[in-house]
């Protein structure tokens, strides 16, 4: 028998080569696995900081973008290749509007801020073995509820009848007991 014959005829080690290679496939698909959970907590965490950073700066006179940078530093977020785009506009509160279209962009007349975050995928684990050159978006959007409140008193003063209750009442439009 020829020399090559009978290596091909040689099946002894061959469980080895197999183990080898299968503990390579399945290292690969862990780190997969572990990159894509790492990427949804790390999009969690930017949408987190995101809606907080609106929620601010609708409250806010004047938001800018450092502002925005600030808030979302102060989260704890790397912002180093991020893409920050702050809008401010108009948010219509009509349930027949879709969501995502109630938001119209109007610098001048503003009741609500609209906060986009693009953010590249980190690798965390096999990250030489795993090139990625995708990003994440976040969007967040939030608005000033223009509302009036009527403190009266520390529950200290009591207005039943006589003349103060009576202008309560017309004022209110209440009919009851204040206590």
């Amino acid at each position: 028998m020829s020399p090559y014959r009978r290596f091909l005829s040689d099946t002894r080690g061959a469980s080895i080569v197999l183990f080898a290679l299968a503990i390579g496939v399945i290292a690969l698909i862990v780190a997969i696995v572990a990159n894509l959970g790492l990427v949804y907590l790390d999009k969690r965490k930017f949408q987190g900081a995101a809606d907080i950073a609106a929620i601010q700066l609708a409250q806010a006179e004047h938001p800018n973008m450092s502002a925005l940078r600030l808030h979302l530093e102060e989260q704890g977020l790397n912002l180093q290749d991020a893409n920050l785009i702050l809008q401010r506009g108009r948010y219509h509160y009509d349930a027949d509007i879709a969501p995502e279209a109630r938001f119209t962009e109007d610098s001048s007349d503003w009741n609500a801020v609209r906060v986009d975050v693009r953010f590249p995928i980190e690798e965390r684990v096999m990250a030489s073995a795993l090139r990625n050159d995708n990003f994440l978006s976040v969007h967040a959007v939030a608005a000033q509820r223009q509302t009036a409140a009527i403190y009266l008193g520390s529950r200290l003063l009591r207005l039943e009848g006589g003349l103060s209750g009576a202008r309560l009442n017309a004022l209110l439009g209440y009919e009851g007991r204040i206590s």
